[in-house]
């Protein structure tokens, strides 16, 4: 639970506040915040926020960011090939159902199987249902469903009820 006891972050997350005060979920479990407040990286790391980089005895990953808990009123979104949205902290992924969906992610690695994704720097090892980064295995993130525009009107719907972010089963092992 994050301090305000409002929110949640899902099993395989870590809750980091932001620069705006409010809290958010970091897509790794047991994650190191950044002091900007933005990005986090896998417990045992250290952040190097100028590089964009999470560093540990030579080896590096990418930095990850902290996706917000609430929209705000002023969030733009993304459109995706096919005409659906996603907000524009997260990436348009083909899903299986041959529609886009949104990775919970900005700039995220879209998995062959259409259902999953993976942070920045990371590739998907679809075997063990993980992202893999140099030694760091973290569970991979399920894409949800794009918001579909009505063809009649243009307005949005189901943004309101996207679920933000669901991630994979946990990885044992992970610190």
């Amino acid at each position: 639970f994050v301090p305000t006891k409002k929110h949640e972050c899902a099993n395989g997350s870590t809750c980091c506040k932001l620069h705006s005060g409010l809290y958010g979920c970091c897509p790794v479990s047991h994650a190191v915040c950044c002091s900007d407040d933005k990005h986090c990286c896998p417990g045992g790391y250290t952040c190097d926020v100028e590089k964009g980089t999470c560093d540990r005895y030579g080896d590096q990953v990418s930095l990850s960011e902290i996706i917000p808990f609430t929209r705000a009123s002023t969030e733009t979104y993304v459109d995706c090939p096919d005409g659906s949205q996603c907000l524009d902290y997260e990436t348009c992924c083909m899903m299986d159902t041959g529609h886009y969906g949104c990775c919970p992610l900005p700039k995220a690695v879209c998995c062959s199987d259409e259902e999953h994704c993976c942070p920045e720097g990371y590739r998907c090892d679809l075997t063990s249902e993980t992202c893999v980064a140099g030694d760091v295995r973290i569970p991979m993130l399920k894409k949800t469903t794009a918001a579909r525009r009505h063809q009649n009107t243009q307005k949005l719907t189901n943004l309101d009820e996207k679920i933000r972010f669901i991630p994979g089963p946990p990885v044992r092992g992970n610190p």
